[in-house]
C-alpha cells in the first residue's frame, strides 16, 4: 500500500495558505477610502507615472515605461528622466494605497519633504489616481 510521504502534506497546507492569504489580501486591498484631496492642499505635489512596484514602494517617472525598460530598469534601478521613489508616510490615513496602483498609472502624490538623493526619495500621505 502506498503512503503519502510527509512533505506532500506540508506542500498542500502551505499552498492553501497562501492562496486563501492572496485571496483576502486582494478582497481587501480593493476597498476604497474616501478621503478629501482638499486635506492636502498644504503638501508640495508631484505627478508622473509608475513606473516599478516594489515591496513597500513604487517607482514615479515622468515618462510611462516600455516593457523592455521595466525589465532593465529592474536591474539597473534606472528608469530614464526624473525618478522618484515613493514610500507610504507614517502618517498616511491609508496604509494599503500602492496596492491598487499598475504600471504606467498616471499619480499625483502628495508629500512633505523630498531627499535629493538619486533617485529621489519620498514618502506619501496620499496618491491620487490621475485618470
Amino acid at each position: 500500500m502506498y503512503t503519502t510521504p510527509p512533505y506532500v502534506k506540508l506542500l498542500i497546507a502551505t499552498l492553501i495558505a497562501l492562496t486563501a492569504s492572496l485571496i483576502l489580501n486582494e478582497i481587501d486591498s480593493n476597498k476604497q477610502t474616501d478621503v478629501d484631496v482638499k486635506d492636502y492642499a498644504d503638501k508640495m505635489q508631484i505627478e508622473g507615472y509608475v513606473v516599478s512596484k516594489r515591496i513597500g514602494e513604487v517607482w514615479i517617472s515622468d515618462e510611462p515605461v516600455s516593457m523592455r525598460g521595466m525589465f532593465t530598469g529592474f536591474f539597473t534601478s534606472n528608469y530614464g528622466g526624473s525618478t522618484t521613489i515613493v514610500t507610504i508616510h507614517e502618517n498616511a490615513e491609508d496604509k494599503k494605497m500602492l496596492r491598487n496602483l499598475k504600471i504606467n498609472q498616471k499619480v499625483r502624490v502628495y508629500y512633505d519633504h523630498l531627499l535629493e538623493s538619486y533617485p529621489g526619495r519620498t514618502s506619501a500621505y496620499y496618491i491620487e489616481i490621475i485618470e
